[in-house]
């Protein structure tokens, strides 16, 4: 069983961010199903990088798209994907070197952060991107 699952209210209005967040569920999932799973160390870390690359590649099109529309958040915004990087990063070469166990705890985090960033930071983004192509 899934632990996300996409939904119309989770939209904001933007394809390529909406794309990218229904990606960015998929690889939570996985990642989730390879913990429960009780998955090598190995298959894990793997889960882990995939989904520290498609979010690294997903937050720099966001920004740019900020930055070209001249966002006004767009530094509290970034500063926000700076922080989950860097905490998932964390976690990982934690992790790997046997200092943690990755658990449902850190899929629970990663659902929650990001159902609440596309809710709160990327709604206000879409709905502001969108008034910009409309004029």
């Amino acid at each position: 069983m899934a632990l996300l699952h996409w939904s119309p209210n989770l939209s904001v209005g933007i394809d390529f961010m909406d794309n990218d967040h229904k990606q960015l569920m998929l690889l939570i999932n996985d990642l989730h199903h390879a913990v429960g799973g009780g998955s090598a160390t190995e298959i894990v870390t793997e889960k882990m990088d995939k989904l520290i690359d498609f979010a690294q590649r997903h937050f720099t099109r966001e920004e740019k798209e900020m930055e070209k529309s001249n966002y006004h958040w767009f530094e509290h915004h970034k500063r926000i994907h700076e922080a989950l990087i860097e905490e998932i990063v964390e976690l990982r070469q934690e992790f790997v070197t046997g200092g943690i166990e990755i658990g449902p705890e850190t899929t629970d985090f990663l659902e929650s952060w990001i159902v609440s960033h596309i809710l709160e930071s990327d709604k206000h983004l879409g709905g502001f991107l969108q008034g910009r192509s409309s004029r």
